[in-house]
């Protein structure tokens, strides 16, 4: 079995803020590393996505059109079609107390999104993720329970965080 990652989030930039090195990292290792963005309203903040996930050694990034996210969206479906389809073994996602709201709910979609991948009655051929693990992106872990040393890759996610202009301009 190839092994695989996938992180789905909810905006372009929150891969490499959040996990970016840890699936760097994994991609050098042989890992195939992907990322599912479930929002991506500029043709700016999709070129910065392509370039990051360049500079990181991931696969072309996925990228769904939406503008928002809500609750009753219908993306689950879709979520989990992609789940199946690309049939990854550790799947990352936002924390479900994260401050930004669409973040919140991204995690919400992709837990029950996971759920469904893995049902005989939603797919003729399922798929179990076999980790759902959670990142930092704005709020942080009060205890966390893996830690992974990017310091081989470092270097790589600092540069992928700076092809996000329009994001990096927001802070000093």
């Amino acid at each position: 079995m190839e092994k695989s990652l996938l992180a789905i989030i909810a905006h372009p930039d929150d891969e490499t803020f959040g996990c970016g090195g840890t699936l760097a990292l994994h991609a050098e290792k042989g890992y195939s590393a992907g990322v599912l963005s479930l929002t991506c309203s500029e043709d700016e903040r999709r070129r910065e996505l392509n370039e990051a996930v360049e500079v990181l050694g991931l696969d072309e990034p996925i990228v769904f059109d939406e503008r928002t996210l809500s609750p009753g969206s219908g993306l689950i479906r879709r979520i989990s079609d992609v789940i199946v389809e690309h049939r990854p073994e550790i799947v990352f996602t936002h924390l479900p107390m994260d401050y930004h709201r669409e973040h919140r709910v991204a995690h919400n979609l992709v837990v029950e999104a996971v759920e469904w991948a893995a049902h005989t009655t939603a797919y003729e051929e399922p798929w179990q993720v076999r980790r759902l693990l959670l990142v930092e992106v704005n709020t942080l872990i009060p205890l966390p329970h893996v830690l992974v040393d990017i310091s081989d890759v470092y270097e790589r996610k600092a540069e992928a965080i700076r092809r996000y202009a329009t994001q990096v301009a927001k802070f000093d």
